[in-house]
């Protein structure tokens, strides 16, 4: 290896030869910079060698995952002696407890969010539609985690932002609006407890 073409004691490197290493090493990545065309978006040469070398600044996110924050659906329970705002998403969007549930944030908030790009907040949640269904999800498990009961009905809030907007003021870009509102009534919850159970009780018999 090199300590037999340097110089110095076998088993150490000399510091010629560690520079010559280092040249290489930088010209087979100029060499690769070059065939990988990213002169054209960085005419200087550089910053492309900086990335191949693991010192680009990272994309953390792209245009889909920010846009998984321009619309939200914020819960209100509303029973007969109380109100409680339910701890899924906060007026202004944030995430709330029960997303600490892998189930309710990954097959549900992310679901919904991801679905609801470009998309319009009534037609998305029209009766029978897989947003409603997801929303009505968060309420069954509310009214079970917290033995709720009697006539309860849940009060529903999209909002949206125009984060993309980009010819607005960023105060104007994300300001919240509500886009569209509507109540989940006991029939409606009554049924997608029912439902779920059968379902349930079938899958155990199969």
């Amino acid at each position: 290896m090199c300590a037999s073409r340097c110089p110095d004691t076998a088993g150490t490197r000399s510091s010629k030869c560690t520079v010559g290493v280092r040249s290489r090493a930088s010209r087979n990545v100029l060499s690769l910079h070059n065939s990988l065309n990213l002169r054209s978006l960085d005419p200087a040469g550089l910053g492309g060698v900086f990335y191949l070398q693991g010192l680009g600044v990272p994309i953390v996110f792209n245009a889909t995952d920010l846009k998984m924050g321009n619309a939200w659906p914020v819960i209100e329970y509303v029973g007969d002696s109380h109100k409680a705002n339910v701890p899924f998403s906060g007026l202004d969007g944030q995430r709330l407890n029960f997303h600490e549930n892998d189930i309710l944030f990954y097959g549900n908030s992310l679901k919904w969010h991801r679905g609801m790009i470009d998309r319009d907040p009534l037609t998305a949640h029209a009766e029978d539609t897989e947003f409603r269904s997801l929303v009505l999800s968060v309420c069954r498990y509310d009214f079970r985690l917290n033995k709720r009961d009697g006539p309860a009905r849940y009060h529903v809030s999209i909002f949206t932002n125009r984060q993309f907007d980009h010819s607005l003021p960023a105060t104007a870009r994300f300001t919240r609006e509500l886009a569209y509102t509507y109540v989940v009534n006991p029939h409606d919850l009554q049924h997608q407890i029912e439902r779920t159970s059968l379902a349930s009780t079938r899958g155990q018999h199969e």
